[in-house]
């Protein structure tokens, strides 16, 4: 990994900035008919971003984590994590700047996820993923999730996954 890159915790002040940078890189994957301005409004309408209004009350006090990757003072990655029932958590809003993939700065942000969902006592981990992010699909099967029926109900047309947070 890029040794000038910092991952710590988002502050809640940050939570604009993160917002626009899952936004950037979206409009880069998806093909999207329009303006970049246009895509944002389809976004903000359709309000997936709910849970990015207060990370500390959607993530923070739940005892999920909401995580940053720092190219000096540049937002460069996001990465969150937060509980579901029945010791079972999800992986949320892990996103890095094109220009950055390939620098292993994805996989520590993972792992740093993994790490706090392990210590939370979670025993499974599930992610939704949209089917033509290729790339993210394959990063998560190299990391051990596999495709699964559950939870697909909240993924609508994405894909659901799923990895086993205990043993190794």
């Amino acid at each position: 990994m890029n040794s000038g890159i910092l991952i710590r915790e988002l502050e809640a002040s940050e939570a604009d900035t993160a917002k626009s940078l899952i936004v950037s890189v979206a409009a880069s994957v998806i093909s999207w008919p329009g303006s970049f301005e246009s895509f944002q409004q389809e976004l903000d309408g359709r309000n997936i971003f709910r849970d990015m209004v207060d990370i500390t009350a959607h993530y923070t006090t739940r005892g999920g984590l909401f995580l940053g990757a720092f190219d000096q003072d540049r937002l460069v990655g996001t990465g969150a994590v937060w509980p579901l029932e029945g010791g079972q958590c999800e992986l949320k809003r892990m996103w890095l700047l094109p220009e950055y993939w390939g620098r292993g700065i994805g996989y520590a942000v993972i792992q740093r996820l993994f790490a706090h969902a392990r210590k939370q006592g979670w025993r499974s981990m599930y992610l939704c993923t949209d089917r033509i992010q290729e790339r993210a699909i394959n990063f998560y099967h190299r990391l051990g999730f596999i495709d699964t029926p559950e939870r697909q109900d909240v993924c609508g047309n994405g894909i659901s996954m799923v990895l086993s947070l205990e043993g190794a």
